[in-house]
């Protein structure tokens, strides 16, 4: 390189130089070492990362209106882990309201105190497939007192019916009229009440189904308690909605 002065040759030399440190630093940082994980938790992250891609979800809270159901899920093989992750996420996808089945934890093992914790801290179910089970009496007993529920099945679609009710605690109460029976009232009767007040009592003729004071319907906890109620109608127009 030729210069026709010195402070020419040296201006030329800063800027060499300069040019020099700026690619040493690019290739510094191209061989920068990067932290990989590797083994069953590289798998878990690999695994959330296709769920979250595939089904559209971030971690983050949905929009509004939007019904998060979490759940952990455990099972005795990668593949099993990723069919069952599927199935429940598919759930949500499937119904008519807006729900995302969030698995906030997935791996292959014995359900552990962690697990537990886990599941505690996120409010959410543990659903397992596969000979699996729980790692210890300390882990049974946590859950009891965490008040989480292990719900364990080797045959899926059991598991996906389980699941079905489980999710029922999260979605909104939706009431629904189930008509037992008509009746048409012949006449209008006044008699005295046991407080001698006067009252009217309706003479009815029931002209389709069953009149029930009340009923009972089978559940979990035996035998419940359910409303009835009348509906008293003239020309079209209610006149009374009450229990009875």
């Amino acid at each position: 390189v030729c210069a026709s002065s010195e402070e020419e040759a040296k201006e030329i030399i800063r800027q060499r130089e300069s040019e020099l440190n700026s690619e040493r630093a690019e290739i510094d940082e191209d061989r920068q070492v990067q932290l990989q994980v590797t083994g069953t938790a590289a798998k878990q992250n690999l695994m959330m990362q296709k769920a979250q891609s595939k089904y559209g979800f971030d971690g983050e809270e949905g929009g509004e209106g939007t019904i998060r159901i979490p759940v952990v899920i455990k099972a005795d093989s990668h593949g099993a882990l990723e069919a069952v992750r599927d199935a429940l996420v598919g759930m949500g996808t499937e119904s008519k309201l807006d729900i995302v089945i969030d698995p906030v934890a997935m791996s292959t093992g014995v359900v552990t105190t962690s697990d537990v914790r886990m599941a505690r801290e996120s409010d959410a179910g543990i659903f397992v497939f596969g000979k699996v089970g729980t790692a210890d009496k300390e882990t049974k007993v946590l859950a009891e007192t965490e008040n989480v529920s292990i719900r364990n099945h080797d045959i899926i679609y059991r598991l996906l019916e389980d699941a079905k009710e489980y999710f029922g605690k999260y979605l909104p109460v939706e009431h629904v009229d189930k008509v037992h029976g008509s009746a048409k009232v012949q006449a209008v009767f006044e008699v005295t009440d046991p407080n001698k007040k006067t009252v009217a009592v309706a003479g009815l003729r029931v002209l389709e189904g069953n009149l029930f004071m009340g009923k009972t319907k089978r559940g979990r906890d035996g035998e419940l308690p359910t409303a009835c109620f009348y509906r008293v109608i003239r020309k079209g127009s209610i006149l009374s909605d009450a229990e009875k």
